[in-house]
């Protein structure tokens, strides 16, 4: 049921994107274009920039679920580029949020989230402030991307991403034979 109604919001949210930039929509606006309960939204969801990193964490989880299970940061990352850039439109669109809870800052503590796990036990100090600087200069660059719809493609992102990782985070990070 509750899956139901979260298609729902992605439906109306979908719909009212054509007609609107992101910035303009509201969850008034979700919520009456979904016939959803404005509450139902809220049960669901902590506000509009939450709901929009789930509809793209809910478009990933697939590739999310190959990186962890692999550990290929290469084709996890092609892949994950590959998804914005056919989706190009909404990305463009939730890449425009700003703002605390906005989409790049959710995408940035996720990706450092992500690596602090995969770091795990070895995290020191100096670890987690190059993930930090790394990650954050490194969503910048993806928002820009996407947003410019500049002409490298997702295979030529993943290259230069992990080049510019700094080795000591590198090596954690596994880019099978593909370098």
């Amino acid at each position: 049921m509750a899956s139901r109604i979260k298609q729902k919001f992605v439906e109306a949210f979908v719909s009212l994107i054509e007609k609107h930039p992101v910035s303009k929509i509201t969850v008034a606006q979700i919520v009456s274009e979904s016939g959803v309960s404005r509450r139902s939204f809220y049960n669901s969801f902590i506000d509009i920039y939450d709901f929009m990193f789930w509809i793209h964490t809910d478009k990933i989880q697939i590739i999310e679920d190959r990186f962890w299970n692999n550990r290929d940061f290469y084709t996890a990352f092609y892949e994950y580029f590959s998804f914005m850039k056919e989706n190009s439109r909404f990305y463009k669109e939730v890449f425009k949020t700003e703002g605390q809870n906005s989409f790049l800052s959710a995408l940035t503590s996720e990706f450092i989230k992500y690596g602090r796990m995969f770091i795990g036990k070895d995290l020191t100090e100096e670890l987690d402030f190059s993930l930090n600087l790394f990650w954050v200069g490194a969503t910048d660059r993806i928002s820009e991307w996407i947003k410019k719809g500049t002409p490298q493609t997702p295979e030529e992102i993943t290259r230069l991403l992990y080049n510019s990782m700094p080795c000591q985070i590198q090596k954690y990070y596994d880019f099978g034979n593909q370098q």
